[in-house]
């Protein structure tokens, strides 16, 4: 972050006031800041204040007042376990970046504290991640680490440090650190940390107003000279998980060490093994009691700590080695996963602190986790129950109470055997738990409260974790190594579009070696991908790294149309700036879309001649309009085989299809299905594929097969590709004379904006296209050739269900469609994300058939209902588009409130003036006077959201302007003739009622004069950018007279410019805000077309200002003029305009007194820098 620039926040504000501390600073500093509280808490909105300003600096949503500047935040009250209010927020704040302040109570319900604020978090990045919003996440926590031996921990926080540590593996792109502060007040420098932070540093404490980096560091045990360890055979030790086997291998050293009473805590009961091992013990003389309980469970270990107390020797020594593992990775973490893993550790260590404060313990030893110490892919759970653990040991510790958390690695016992594979490949080593526990008296006598215990091959864990400081003194790091590791941070710190190309260059080198297993100097720039023998699946891992290294959505097809790195790297730039918002990628369309008007008839039925009679479901839809969910629910029905996308009904043999899909995603639903069918390998699969190429089967006789191979279920062929040509639907009907139709629809704004997100234009291979009007016109044919499908076929055969309607009433619907295809509902339809149901891809690193994102949840997601709500798509539908929404019943906000522009000739003073209006012609009028040169129609942005605010807008184009009539010849331009023009409309379209005036520009003084001669018809004057006359030169003068008069006798001739395309792109020069779309719009207004090419259409003694520039009123006298205004009015100036020099501003300032002055974001010309802080900023003023 740069602390020059204004960033958008979102804090999650705690109950200390931490976090309404920090907003206040931050938006003093200009930031625009949200802030969220959890539900219930019912604090009042916050209003900061700036000091007093001369002008009145304006932002939407602020509270205004005349002499001072408000900024309000926008509030939210979090329902943490509401996850459609998640998306609501970050939709309505779009930060770019998260500061989490909710520090954890002192409170030992899990629950209620929700899992040390565990659970917000991931709720949090879910949403992100199911959004594809991007925001950096910082979570700060409060004396949950421990810097010097003083101070006192709160554990709390220490599971948030476990959650970032995962967080910074599995979501980098998220990723901003934690920091944790050291009292209730902010740091002082915790604003310009938060701003100017080291990018690699990610883990910090602040003491002090002093930033601390934490490090991970060898340690070496030093107890050669001190006495041997032993236990008191008089006192009791408590092993929870007692009968577990690390529990038993740490029973088992005790003994050694000299222990005569034991106490095995334990859920269950002894199986017969160690039924055996204990009675082995009991014959040593060894007291063995076995206390079946819970450890998290507060009245029954309480029992059992009453029970140890009356008839146990005292309690001398606890080991917490109680845990379970149900990993899964944060986009599918539940509360639930959440609730099993963390209770037995963090509850259980709670209750055994309280129980054991009575006695004088020698040790409390608690089993934590190498997932703690630095983070495990999909154990977030674990890592947060450990790194609780750790800060509980440091918490312990600051109350003179004894403590030690070992962070274990691959022990070669218990639950850490399921995973030593992948750790092996990771680079952890199995270790010995016998070995390793006979280590437990060395590190008692060390008097650390943490340390680890690891066998890794630093070497072989420097390819599998990011590079990092905290890291460094244990792997060695190499610069090219440090260079991938921070490659999204580089790329968004390097805006030299060379620059970003060579970083990625080397970048893609770097991971193309790793997976060929080369050394990376053996790679060039100049090498394809397909030369250096990467296959499919070697593609799909290097996809797979780009999508998280680069956070962006990549398909096969982009990397094999540029295979060497260099076209790869410079493509891979390109993208990477509209994937993060840095360049638009709605580009004006080479062509007009394909929708095309259709006569509104009833089509004709049609006679078919099917040669199967087997029943078959379609599901027929646009995509993105969740066909893999419904598809997935009904492969739980066991009456029905609903397999990914078949994607045959298109063609009519296999080697057609086979031509067409070749090297495509799209063949391996096939593949998919015939393993399910048949029970075999994907190499089988593809064998008998290849087989039906080789004869060249008939679509209709490779259908009959898998018919087959249902053994009377009924087969569901979902390939959201059939719905887009009519031609498609009419082969199901050729075909089958048992077909039915499932027609899934969803909202349109849902639909091509997650079209447009999950960059699916690319899969289409469309040079230059804009994917939303791509995605539109998909949607709008998809849903309209089925819609005419049904008409042709019998009525009964096709069933619309809403996808609004699915998510929302599952069972409703599934009953519905169940009875629709004649089968018994299922209730394990409602479970589509239980069981195996052909969601995976073919191998690892392949994506899954369908819905890239559909496994990234864990049920039914009822807010996707409701999430075309806070879109806001950057085009207008196409009216055939809106039309067919609305006989779905959708409502298109986006849409019902845009006013289409009207131009009509008024004839004023014996000239056609062209004059542009928007909105309804009952609604209060507000005139608009553009400036010099320019055009009504500039304004038309401006007009829009005025005439949604309930203005009747008219903007004329001055005369000899955009389409109005030009003076006749020789005939200057005169000032006074502007304001008469003005007079006659304003009569004209308002004889009797006042109207509102914006002038902009050179039409501020067109405005201005008016309003002092008509100040009766005037309700509310805007001056936006006003400028004054120029001030007399004396002698200059009678010389500007000369030129003048010269060119009223020789107009000069209009430049001549190619194209309009040219003219467009020079309108961008001088007004870089002004989109490709509406560029071209206004320049094909204000151009004609000349010999060799085009030209403008305002007259020529506009550009010379004969007339405008010596007829015009002096300057002083229209100073004296702006003074004694009688109009209520506003001055509206541009933050970044240069237009004005220092003298005329200061001018301006002395006569504006009584009016209310304004900036707003945005130069000279507002109407295109910023159109709806105008209109805003009016709305509020009137």
């Amino acid at each position: 972050m740069a602390d020059n620039q204004t960033q958008s926040f979102l804090i999650f504000a705690d109950k200390q006031g931490l976090g309404e501390k920090l907003a206040r600073d931050l938006t003093l500093a200009g930031n625009q800041v949200s802030v969220v509280y959890e539900k219930g808490e019912n604090q009042s909105p916050l209003i900061y204040h700036r000091e007093k300003q001369d002008n009145l600096s304006i932002n939407q949503g602020n509270t205004l007042l005349a002499d001072d500047v408000l900024v309000r935040e926008k509030i939210f009250y979090l329902d943490v376990d509401n996850r459609q209010q998640y998306e609501e927020i970050i939709s309505s704040a779009l930060p770019r970046h998260i500061i989490y302040t909710w520090s954890s109570q002192e409170n030992n319900n899990l629950k209620e504290n929700n899992y040390l604020q565990c659970l917000p978090v991931i709720n949090l990045l879910q949403t992100l991640t199911n959004t594809q919003k991007y925001a950096k996440l910082w979570l700060i926590t409060q004396r949950s680490q421990q810097v010097n031996n003083e101070e006192k921990i709160n554990p709390d926080g220490g599971g948030l440090w476990g959650l970032g540590k995962v967080i910074a593996l599995e979501h980098p792109e998220y990723w901003g650190g934690m920091i944790d502060i050291d009292s209730d007040n902010i740091p002082l420098n915790l604003f310009n940390y938060l701003l100017n932070h080291p990018q690699q540093e990610t883990m910090t404490a602040i003491r002090n107003n002093f930033p601390y980096y934490c490090r991970l560091q060898r340690k070496s045990l030093t107890v050669n000279n001190k006495k041997d360890f032993s236990l008191d055979s008089k006192s009791s030790y408590l092993i929870t998980g007692g009968l577990g086997a690390l529990g038993l291998v740490s029973a088992n050293y005790l003994i050694k060490q000299g222990a005569k009473n034991l106490i095995l805590l334990s859920r269950s009961q002894p199986n017969g093994e160690t039924q055996q091992k204990i009675k082995q013990w009991q014959q040593q003389g060894i007291n063995i009691t076995i206390s079946q309980g819970d450890v998290n469970q507060l009245d029954s270990l309480t029992e059992i700590f009453q029970h140890l107390k009356n008839n146990l020797p005292p309690l001398k020594g606890i080991i917490h080695s109680a845990g379970v593992l149900d990993d899964g990775v944060i986009a599918s973490m539940t509360e639930e996963k959440l609730n099993k893993v963390i209770s037995a550790k963090v509850m259980g260590v709670n209750n055994l602190h309280q129980l054991s404060l009575d006695f004088d313990l020698d040790f409390f030893i608690m089993y934590s986790s190498l997932a703690s110490m630095v983070g495990s892919m999909g154990q977030s759970n674990y890592a947060i129950a450990n790194s609780y653990l750790d800060s509980f040991a440091y918490y312990r510790h600051s109350l003179n109470l004894p403590a030690l958390t070992i962070n274990w690695g691959a022990l070669d016992i218990g639950m850490a055997i399921t995973t030593q594979s992948h750790l092996n490949h990771m680079g952890v080593n199995s270790i010995s738990a016998e070995g390793a526990v006979n280590l437990l008296g060395k590190l008692l006598q060390e008097n650390n409260p943490q340390v680890g215990i690891l066998n890794i091959d630093w070497q072989k864990i420097s390819q599998n974790f990011p590079p990092s400081p905290y890291l460094q003194k244990l792997i060695p790091t190499s610069t090219d190594e440090e260079k991938q590791g921070l490659i999204f941070q580089r790329l968004q710190t390097t805006t030299d579009i060379k620059a970003r190309e060579n970083i990625l260059i080397d970048y893609l080198r770097e991971t193309i070696a790793k997976i060929l297993h080369q050394d990376k100097n053996e790679i060039k720039a100049e090498d394809s991908l397909v030369d250096l023998g990467m296959d499919s699946l070697m593609v799909m891992e290097a996809i797979n790294h780009l999508k998280t290294d680069l956070n962006i959505m990549l398909y096969p097809r982009e990397i094999y149309e540029r295979p060497q790195l260099f076209a790869l790297a410079s493509y891979l730039a390109d993208e990477f700036a509209v994937s993060h918002g840095e360049k638009t990628a709605v580009k004006p369309s080479t062509q007009s879309l394909i929708i095309t008007p259709e006569e509104d008839k009833t089509e004709e039925k049609i006679t078919f001649n099917p040669t199967n009679h087997q029943p078959i479901v379609f599901i027929l839809s646009s995509p993105r309009s969740g066909s893999t969910l419904l598809r997935v629910m009904l492969a739980s029905h066991p009456q029905l085989v609903s397999p990914p996308e078949l994607h045959l009904l298109p063609f009519a043999t296999m080697q057609e299809r086979q031509t067409e899909l070749a090297s495509s995603h799209l063949q391996e639903g096939l593949v998919r299905a015939l393993m399910e069918l048949k029970s075999i390998t994907v190499a089988q699969s593809e064998d008998l594929i290849n087989q039906w190429i080789e004869e060249n089967l008939t679509i209709g006789e490779v259908y009959e097969i898998l018919q087959s191979f249902c053994q009377n279920r009924i087969l569901v062929d979902k390939s959201p590709t059939y719905a887009n040509s009519k031609e498609t639907l009419f082969n199901a009907e050729k075909t089958f004379s048992q077909a039915k139709y499932i027609h899934l629809v969803r909202h349109p704004y849902a639909v091509i904006e997650s079209f447009a997100r999950m960059r699916m234009d690319k899969l289409l291979a469309l040079k230059d296209a804009n994917p939303y009007e791509i995605a539109e016109n998909i949607w709008y044919q998809s849903n309209q050739n089925t819609s005419k499908f049904h008409q042709v076929i019998d009525n009964n055969k096709l069933l619309t269900v809403v996808y609004e309607n699915l998510v929302t009433n599952p069972e409703k619907e599934l009953q519905n469609i169940c009875n629709f295809l004649e089968i018994d509902f299922d209730k394990s339809l409602l479970n589509p994300y239980e069981g195996e149901r052909m969601t995976g891809g073919l191998y690892q690193q392949s994506m899954s058939v369908g819905d890239p994102n559909f496994n990234t949840r864990n049920k039914i997601d009822s807010s996707l209902a409701t999430q075309w709500q806070n879109i806001k798509l950057p085009i207008l539908l196409n009216p055939l588009t809106i039309q067919l929404a609305e006989k779905f019943n959708y409502n298109l906000p986006q849409e019902s409130q845009l006013f289409e522009v009207e131009e009509s000739y008024v004839k004023i003073r014996d000239l056609d003036i062209c004059v542009c209006t928007w909105g309804n012609k009952n609604n209060p009028i507000m005139f608009i006077i553009h400036g010099i040169l320019d055009q009504g129609m500039a304004w038309e942005k401006v007009a829009q959201k005025l005439a949604q605010k309930g203005y009747y807008v008219i903007a004329p184009d001055l005369r000899g302007h955009g389409k109005s009539q030009h003076n006749g010849m020789g005939c200057a331009y005169n000032l006074l003739d502007f304001v008469a023009d003005l007079d006659c409309l304003i009569n004209h379209f308002s004889a009797e009622n006042k109207v509102n005036l914006l002038g902009h520009s050179f039409g501020s003084m067109i405005a201005s004069i008016y309003v002092n001669t008509r100040a009766e018809k005037i309700e509310q004057l805007y001056l936006v950018e006003p400028i004054l006359p120029a001030e007399s030169k004396g002698e200059k003068d009678l010389e500007s007279f000369t030129s003048q008069l010269d060119y009223l006798l020789n107009i000069p001739a209009l430049p001549v410019y190619d194209s309009v395309a040219t003219v467009a792109q020079r309108l961008q020069k001088t007004s870089p805000n002004l989109d490709d779309d509406f560029a071209l719009k206004l320049a094909t207004r204000m151009t004609k077309s000349v010999e060799n090419g085009v030209t403008f259409t305002y007259s020529p003694l506009l550009a010379t200002r004969v007339g405008v520039g010596f007829n015009t009123i002096p300057r002083h006298q229209y100073l004296q003029l702006l003074a004694r205004r009688r109009a209520p009015s506003t001055v509206i100036y541009g933050s970044q305009s240069n237009f004005n020099r220092p003298e005329d501003l200061l001018a301006q300032k002395q006569v504006f007194v009584k009016e209310q002055i304004c900036t707003i974001e945005g130069g000279h010309n507002l109407h295109f820098d910023n159109p709806e802080g105008v209109a805003e900023l009016i709305k509020l003023l009137t």
